[in-house]
């Protein structure tokens, strides 16, 4: 009854080209960071995706738009109200039979068969700094996965010559490289991204993979100085922003 209550409070949904996100008024919002993280992972031919926490499906849905018809993905998700607003969304886009939203911690879910990829826009600070709001909390802080949990999950689930993309804030990029490197998973791909041309850079794309390779680096710059959207930008999301 209480998860019926919360669907029927959700924020009005976020239109895309070929789909639409519903996300609940306190948390799993529609962000920037998932976007660009979607348009930018590498999919391929990949028939078996995995979705570490996926809130809304935003990135389930973005990668069932990009991927093989064939292709398999299961989003995980570990608070119920986002279940409830995953399976809402996924219901309502195109991609229904290729997405299947587990309801389940991903420390005890437990998949049919190693993925090719492996998605994951994890929770951003590691900093005792709470919110009045559990879902917040959850979101916002490494308190029900840790980076250290995120490296060892990929390592256990992770095809040998597959492929893991997360997007974090640019400076916990070398806690997050550490961890993965004690499983011998390695940063392959950093794309630096910045608001402005001459801003720090705010968060960082990252590739990884079991193969150690020289690190292909690369800049995007979101908008330009009368703050209209980048050719880069653009470009990179013009399949799924209106």
């Amino acid at each position: 009854m209480q998860s019926e209550k919360s669907l029927s409070q959700l924020n009005p949904a976020f239109k895309f080209r070929q789909f639409s996100i519903c996300s609940s008024g306190l948390c799993f919002p529609v962000t920037t960071d998932s976007v660009l993280l979607g348009a930018w992972a590498e999919i391929g031919a990949s028939a078996q995706i995995l979705d570490i926490g996926t809130g809304s499906g935003l990135l389930a849905i973005m990668l069932a738009q990009r991927s093989d018809q064939s292709s398999v993905i299961d989003a995980v998700e570990t608070d119920p109200l986002a279940v409830k607003v995953a399976e809402a969304n996924v219901k309502n886009s195109a991609w229904t039979a290729k997405i299947k939203v587990q309801h389940s911690s991903i420390q005890n879910f437990v998949p049919n068969e190693r993925y090719d990829v492996i998605i994951c826009n994890p929770p951003y600070f590691d900093e005792k700094v709470y919110s009045p709001s559990a879902s917040k909390n959850k979101q916002r802080h490494q308190t029900s996965l840790d980076f250290n949990e995120l490296s060892l999950v990929c390592d256990l689930f992770l095809q040998q010559k597959g492929s893991i993309f997360v997007v974090v804030p640019f400076n916990k990029e070398p806690q997050l490289s550490s961890s993965f490197l004690s499983k011998s998973i390695y940063c392959v791909k950093m794309t630096k991204v910045y608001h402005y041309k001459h801003s720090e850079p705010s968060i960082a794309l990252l590739k990884y993979g079991r193969s150690l390779a020289s690190i292909e680096l690369h800049h995007l710059i979101l908008y330009d100085e009368q703050g209209k959207r980048s050719h880069d930008y653009h470009h990179l999301v013009k399949d799924f922003y209106l």
